[in-house]
């Protein structure tokens, strides 16, 4: 597998988790505008119920005043007209509640036209989230296998396979699990030959990680390959483990006034690495 494959991977999953980022904005949106519109729907509901409260209070009334017509009248010596008008007043307030009832159930429909098309958006959005978080999960399973099938990547330099990462740079453990996960370890020169090998197609200012390091006791330089002393060590300079600190070593080169070679430094430093096996 080439850097250029594992790379279109790799924009392909930063796509996706920004298209994702933008679907999960839209839907936040969408359940905000989801809320107020349910809120709208239960407050025209509750309208249409007082109306209907009402037309029936309305017709109660016009059925009593209508059974106690002749009554009212002799009790009380109203005029017919005065009741006509009484009648009257009480068929427009129950034309004016009918008619308002009318609206809110237009308004209700309304509502309930726009909730049903709003959930159907919802609903959209939730499958597009669900599609994109499948691609994102499918873009990081494919890092995964290019990594594991980088053996093909390795060069063969005089008895040895290198891999050299000129992109990825990690701290000194995280290199170093790199390269295990590669089916490798952190590159273990084991003298001069191997170190002139490995270094002559190195160009420019660089960093690499190699498998030396002092960790586990100040001043022994181990081979985290071996578990044993590091059979060659080329220093650039004399290691000063400054700040008590610098533990891991490196291959840098940084300029013809600097000699090529090792150099201690803090092992969570990123830098980019070299891989062997």
């Amino acid at each position: 597998m080439s850097a250029k494959v594992l790379n279109g991977v790799k924009n392909q999953l930063t796509d996706h988790q920004t298209m994702l980022e933008n679907e999960a904005k839209k839907l936040s949106d969408s359940q905000i505008k989801l809320s107020k519109l349910q809120d709208q729907l239960t407050n025209q509901q509750k309208k249409v119920s007082n109306h209907e409260t009402a037309i029936k209070e309305s017709e109660s009334k016009l059925k009593t005043l209508w059974k106690n017509r002749f009554v009212t009248v002799q009790k009380n010596g109203y005029e017919g007209s005065k009741l006509i008008d009484v009648v009257n007043g009480l068929k427009n307030q129950f034309a004016g509640h009918q008619t308002k009832l009318e609206n809110d159930d237009k308004k209700l429909l309304d509502s309930q036209a726009k909730l049903s098309k709003l959930q159907d958006q919802f609903k959209n959005q939730q499958n597009k989230m669900s599609a994109h978080e499948a691609a994102i999960k499918e873009s990081e399973s494919k890092i995964k296998t290019l990594w594991k099938n980088r053996l093909v990547m390795f060069q063969k330099l005089g008895s040895k396979y290198y891999y050299f990462e000129r992109t990825e740079k990690l701290n000194w453990t995280d290199a170093r699990d790199r390269c295990q996960e590669l089916g490798s370890h952190l590159a273990s020169l084991q003298d001069q030959q191997e170190f002139d090998i490995v270094t002559k197609d190195l160009y420019d200012v660089f960093y690499y990680w190699v498998d030396v390091n002092d960790i586990e006791t100040e001043g022994v330089y181990m081979s985290s390959t071996t578990g044993k002393k590091a059979n060659f060590l080329k220093w650039r300079q004399t290691p000063d483990d400054w700040n008590d600190k610098e533990d891991c070593v490196e291959l840098a080169y940084e300029s013809k006034a600097n000699a090529m070679g090792m150099n201690d430094i803090h092992c969570s430093e990123k830098h980019m690495y070299i891989c062997e096996k």
